[in-house]
């Protein structure tokens, strides 16, 4: 069976454990799965030739600043509750990029976010979340992407390798 891989950002430090814990205090509030704090570039690819790719999308984006905004909530159980990133120039250039050079992916619009709790949950819950979660703005510099086994079950993905930016 072929493997499914995404590409991800992912904050270091003190940022790195402030969205770590938020995940997993959230995980076991609602009984949800826990996975690393990270703001993917693409997901669900499943090509041969993906270290090749990744190293040569790592030569070609520098590294990159992202921004958090606010917390929000979508409808899709891998966008439940999540912080928004700004879609800035830079981000939005890295995404393009990485789209012109992996055509088999799932295709849904980008939009930079650090997913905060995955699940089926109603408005209702997922808005008092976002009201208890308040202000998440925050900004970091990436100078990685991160190759990442991205299958069905969260916690068992797994970071395979790690290219540097630029």
């Amino acid at each position: 069976m072929e493997e499914n891989y995404s590409l991800w950002f992912m904050p270091t430090g003190k940022i790195y454990h402030k969205y770590k814990n938020i995940i997993k205090d959230l995980a076991k509030k609602y009984n949800s799965p826990t996975f690393e704090p990270h703001v993917t570039l693409i997901g669900n690819i499943k090509d041969k030739d993906v270290f090749e790719k990744t190293s040569l999308l790592s030569k070609k984006i520098k590294p990159i600043t992202i921004k958090i905004i606010k917390a929000s909530y979508m409808f899709d159980y891998y966008r439940c509750v999540l912080a928004l990133a700004e879609p800035n120039k830079e981000i939005m250039e890295a995404a393009k990029t990485a789209r012109e050079l992996f055509t088999d992916y799932n295709k849904r619009e980008y939009i930079p976010h650090l997913s905060l709790l995955y699940g089926n949950f109603s408005e209702e819950i997922k808005q008092k979340i976002v009201n208890e979660l308040g202000d998440l703005s925050v900004e970091f510099k990436v100078n990685k992407i991160h190759l990442v086994t991205s299958g069905d079950i969260p916690e068992k993905w797994s970071v395979v390798k790690e290219y540097k930016l630029g």
